[in-house]
């Protein structure tokens, strides 16, 4: 087995192993040509083994202080094989490198474990909601009158610049509750596949928390999607009761093979 570094001519190569690792519905090898880095980070690497590639590396920016890291190998001692590489030639510095597992993942998250320091890990669960069928729909768009309390009001999660919130409300992936002329909810979706969206975000202004918006936008994004797609899956993380609560209550129902652990590490 070779340790080999990663470039945009290696993609053809790598095409099984990437479609492995995301999945039929999630994978398109032209994506992977249009957004691929020229050159590729030094971090950046795959592991041969007579000709096939059999597990590779690499780590995304999120945030000043913390890359993301994506790996998959065929199998364990290969898994092993890319933390040591990795451990001697990362160049992380002082930032956090986040390991994102699902539950079938032990494997990776004892060597994790071994050769990195865990500074902390958050446990999340995943819900979905089955839709009823319906006729072909699309998202419509959704109108709010203040942007930049919207702004304030999905802050409390991440932050969106006015230019983005305006393009997914246009495009109607954003939806919003507004009491007294005040967005006071709102919810963020995203495509996952032909058949499920996803609920990226969810919050209401501190001033108007437990008086049932947050219960009232899911149920009106519930009509919203009706024909748009099959499925509303979400992830929470484990610890927050009331959210958990709330989905439940909304008809959510918990997904336990899809559970994930996010490890938090440092390399230095």
């Amino acid at each position: 087995m070779e340790i080999r570094p990663f470039a945009r001519a290696d993609l053809q190569t790598l095409e099984p192993l990437l479609l492995a690792s995301y999945g039929n519905s999630e994978f398109a090898l032209a994506d992977e040509f249009e957004y691929f880095p020229e050159p590729a980070p030094n971090d950046w690497f795959w592991l041969e083994d007579a000709g096939t590639a059999i597990g590779f590396l690499r780590c995304f920016p999120s945030g000043k202080d913390l890359n993301v890291a994506e790996i998959y190998a065929s199998s364990e001692a290969a898994l092993e094989m890319l933390l040591e590489h990795f451990k001697s030639h990362q160049i992380q510095g002082s930032k956090l490198l986040r390991f994102d597992l699902k539950a079938e993942h032990t494997n990776l998250e004892t060597l994790v474990r071994i050769y990195a320091t865990v500074v902390t890990e958050k446990h999340f669960r995943r819900f979905g909601l089955a839709l009823p069928s319906g006729p072909t729909a699309k998202l419509q768009p959704c109108r709010t009158s203040n942007l930049i309390e919207l702004q304030h009001v999905l802050g409390t999660l991440m932050h969106y610049s006015l230019e983005l919130l305006q393009t997914l409300l246009d495009q109607g992936w954003l939806r919003v509750i507004e009491f007294e002329n005040m967005p006071v909810t709102a919810l963020c979706l995203e495509a996952r596949d032909s058949n499920s969206l996803e609920v990226t975000a969810l919050a209401t202004h501190p001033d108007f928390r437990q008086r049932g918006f947050a219960r009232a936008l899911l149920e009106r994004v519930k009509e919203d999607v009706a024909g748009v797609c099959d499925h509303i899956r979400l992830q929470v993380n484990a610890d927050n009761i009331a959210a958990i609560r709330l989905y439940e209550s909304a008809g959510f129902k918990e997904i336990p093979h899809e559970q994930e652990l996010w490890l938090y590490t440092r390399w230095d």
